[in-house]
C-alpha cells in the first residue's frame, strides 16, 4: 500500500508568499490595496505634471527644466513619494 503525502512548506504558503487558500474577501482586499496605491501614485504624477506644465518656458528655464522633461520629472517625483 502506498501513501501519498502532499508536500507543503512550514509557512503554509503556496511557495509564492501567498497563503494556500485565499478567501474572496482577501483577494478583493489585496486588489483594493493595490488600486489605492496606484491611484495615489497617479494623483502625485498628475499633480506634479500639472503644476510644472502651468509654468512658462521662462520659469521652467529658471529652474533648469525643459518642457519635454516634465513627464520624466513627474514620474520620478511620484516614485520618490511612494517610497
Amino acid at each position: 500500500m502506498t501513501t501519498h503525502v502532499m508536500a507543503s512548506n512550514s509557512a503554509g504558503t503556496a511557495g509564492n508568499g501567498r497563503p494556500d487558500t485565499w478567501s474572496l474577501f482577501d483577494r478583493i482586499k489585496t486588489i483594493a490595496i493595490k488600486l489605492d496605491g496606484w491611484w495615489l501614485w497617479h494623483q502625485r504624477y498628475q499633480r506634479t505634471a500639472r503644476e510644472l506644465g502651468a509654468l512658462s518656458d521662462h520659469e521652467l528655464n529658471d529652474i533648469g527644466i525643459a518642457h519635454h522633461d516634465i513627464p520624466r520629472i513627474a514620474f520620478e517625483a511620484a516614485n520618490r513619494a511612494r517610497s
